[in-house]
């Protein structure tokens, strides 16, 4: 099962994309924030080719899972779900098993995980699907495993409609402004000496990114032509997936 991972850091550089740092949609008035969602200095403004091809990225202050190991990580083992999510605390075995353990001698969360990334080992079994997946494992870094950065699809996709005189916006959107929102908290958890406030914001980050994966791969199912073409096209054509 080989997969490449997208760059997101090189692919920042070579295409110069810009940072959004704002939760909030649009200013008063109903013009976008200029470093939110739907900036038009971020994005190009609306009608624009930029809008319909320029990305933007959101910093999530730590490092988490790629949507995609994420999800092979689970199909591999249940325990890492409850470990990301705080639910129960683990130890790391000698032979890279991940062991349930109490609070006193164990861990938990996705910072957990991440310091011990290359202590963990996978068994093969019986199962084929089982073996792809641990291939899929040893064939990555855990730099490539691990972001700490999130793409922004061009706004043209998501971009804000008015009917009836209110102002509507894709149900994505909402999902990258709770990212913003989340990171920004993590910022501020990150100087508490509470370990399950922290571990609870970098639980929510990762579940977050989780949607918003979920989404695309939904809506690159659809019939809805032009949007698989662009998005599917896009980020396959740069292995995001």
């Amino acid at each position: 099962m080989k997969i490449d991972l997208m760059n997101i850091d090189k692919f920042i550089e070579v295409n110069n994309v810009q940072e959004v740092t704002n939760p909030i949609y649009f200013n008063k008035g109903s013009d976008p924030t200029d470093d939110g969602l739907f900036s038009y200095s971020i994005f190009g403004r609306t009608g624009s080719p930029e809008r319909k091809s320029t990305y933007g990225y959101i910093s999530l202050r730590d490092y988490f899972l790629h949507p995609l190991v994420y999800k092979n990580l689970i199909f591999l083992n249940r325990k890492f779900e409850e470990c990301i999510n705080g639910f129960s605390y683990f130890t790391i075995s000698a032979d890279g098993d991940l062991v349930p353990s109490n609070e006193d001698e164990g861990k938990t969360g996705i910072k957990f995980l991440y310091k011990n990334w290359d202590k963990l080992s996978f068994k093969s079994s019986d199962s084929n699907k089982r073996d792809e997946r641990i291939d899929f494992f040893k064939s990555i870094k855990k730099s490539e495993a691990f972001i700490n950065k999130y793409l922004v699809c061009p706004a043209f996709y998501r971009d804000k409609s008015v009917s009836g005189g209110s102002t509507k916006v894709d149900t994505v959107n909402d999902l990258y402004s709770r990212l913003i929102r989340l990171a920004m908290a993590l910022d501020t958890n990150d100087n508490t000496d509470i370990e399950l406030v922290t571990n609870t914001t970098r639980a929510n980050i990762q579940n977050t990114l989780q949607e918003i994966f979920d989404y695309f791969i939904g809506m690159t199912k659809s019939k809805t032509g032009i949007f698989r073409q662009a998005i599917m096209g896009r980020f396959a054509h740069n292995k995001i997936f």
